[in-house]
Order: C-alpha cells, then sequence, then structure tokens
C-alpha cells in the first residue's frame, strides 16, 4: 500500500470518526432541547424550583449547541480532506499505466542494448527495473493478455521447467520467475505477492480473465514460496542461535 493509498484510507477513517460525533452531539443536543422544554413547562406550572432548573437546562442547551456547531464543522472539515485525498490517490492510480510503461520500456531497452549475465542454472539474472515496477503496482483496469507483467524469461536448463513448459500460462518458468524477484528483501517480496495476488486481476471477458488469473497465479506462488524459505530461514536461525546461547551457558556454569 502505498502512501497516497495510506492517506486516502486515514482521511476515511477520521470522517468516519468526525460523523460518529457528529450523531452522538445530535442526540445529545435532542436531549437538551426536551430537558429545557420540559423545564420551561414545569416554570409555567410553578413547580419549586423550576427557574433553577430552567436556567440550568438553558445552558446545557447552549453547551450542547455549541458542541453541534463544532462537530458539524469538524465533519465538513474531514470531508474536504476525504476528497482532496481520495482525488490524490485516483490521479496517481489513473497515471501509473504510464509509468509503468515507461518502466516495462526500460526493461526491454535494458533487454535490446545492455548484454546480460546468467545465472548457474541459465536464467537470466534480476532486472532492477521490473522488480521496481512489482512494488509500484499495476493498472488492472482494462487490461489485455499482452499488458500483463510479466517476469523476464529466458533459457533454463532445470528439467522440471523443461517439462511444464507447455502446461505453463507464462513463458517464463518458476525459475526465471524466482531470479526476477532475486535480491528483493522481504517486505517488497510481501508487496510483490499482493500485486500479484489472482484475486486482483480479472475482466468480463472470461477468457482473459481465467488467463490473467493463471498468470499471477504463478508469479504468486513462486513469491509465496520465496516467503516462506524467508520466514523458515529466520526460523532455523532463531534456534541455532538459541542452541549456541545454551551451549555457552553450560560452559560457563563449567
Amino acid at each position: 500500500m502505498d502512501a497516497l493509498h495510506v492517506s486516502a484510507s486515514k482521511a476515511s477513517i477520521y470522517l468516519k470518526a468526525s460523523t460518529f460525533r457528529l450523531n452522538a452531539a445530535q442526540t445529545a443536543f435532542t436531549t437538551a432541547q426536551q430537558a429545557f422544554t420540559a423545564a420551561l413547562t414545569n416554570v409555567k406550572s410553578g413547580t419549586p424550583d423550576a427557574k433553577k432548573q430552567a436556567d440550568q437546562a438553558a445552558s446545557a442547551l447552549k453547551i450542547a449547541q455549541a458542541n453541534l456547531d463544532a462537530a458539524r464543522s469538524e465533519v465538513e472539515a474531514r470531508k474536504a480532506e476525504a476528497d482532496n485525498a481520495k482525488s490524490a490517490f485516483n490521479e496517481n492510480y489513473a497515471s501509473r499505466p504510464r509509468r509503468l510503461h515507461a518502466v516495462n520500456g526500460y526493461i526491454r531497452d535494458e533487454e535490446a542494448h545492455v548484454p546480460r549475465t546468467t545465472g548457474d542454472n541459465g536464467c537470466p539474472l534480476t532486472i532492477k527495473a521490473f522488480q521496481e515496477g512489482s512494488k509500484i503496482g499495476f493498472n488492472y483496469v482494462d487490461m489485455t493478455a499482452s499488458d500483463f507483467p510479466a517476469p523476464p524469461s529466458g533459457p533454463c536448463s532445470n528439467r522440471t521447467c523443461l517439462l511444464t513448459k507447455s502446461e505453463r500460462a507464462l513463458d517464463a518458468c518458476a525459475d526465471n520467475i524466482r531470479q526476477a524477484f532475486a535480491g528483493m528483501n522481504a517486505r517488497d517480496l510481501k508487496t510483490a505477492a499482493q500485486n500479484y495476488a489472482p484475486d486482483r486481476f480479472g475482466s468480463e471477458d472470461a477468457k482473459l480473465a481465467a488467463e490473467l488469473k493463471a498468470k499471477a497465479g504463478e508469479v504468486h506462488a513462486v513469491l509465496q514460496s520465496m516467503l516462506s524459505q524467508i520466514r523458515s530461514d529466520k526460523k532455523q536461525r532463531k534456534q541455532e542461535k538459541k542452541a549456541q546461547n545454551t551451549v555457552s551457558k553450560g560452559f560457563r556454569k563449567n
């Protein structure tokens, strides 16, 4: 989630809280009005201490009115903030296809003009521009099959990848995808995984929707596997450190 999205979400939450306070102030004002009306009736009826009670009710009504006016002003201000934040987010989102196009253009240019090395399994190494694009997010509206932000593909000597080539929705195999995201930290991988979540891709065309979801699913599965490996490695390091500390304590005792 980017900064503008966070800002729009916060503004919406603040507006809801202000609206809740306005409703409470409206209820309090109505109650104070009713109490003041009842106090005036008691004054006319000559009820003991009615004048004192009426003065107190009038004072409470004045305070309730002030609170109501303040709550209304706050809601108006929060609504303006929410509208501005939403507009900024929508404008930024609308510009993303152009930003992503520029990123993709950089990728194509790099592939065309810059010699690229390969990993041990023959897969192309990470392209930084692709990683940056995966963190920005995608324009899911009116996406076509050719618009899908596919990871760079390349030759791969992995036998499993070769055998499953005809079954894949993407040209890139699992090793290609893993290489494309290699070196990214857990936070960025998680963001990329969220951006490639299959349920975020769709279309009114059922065939196109199925193709987009299948492509996204292949990327998402690899990213989840990479995140799982990071968590597993972290857990193992923690256990090893704990074991080392236990051994060290044993030596000190002896």
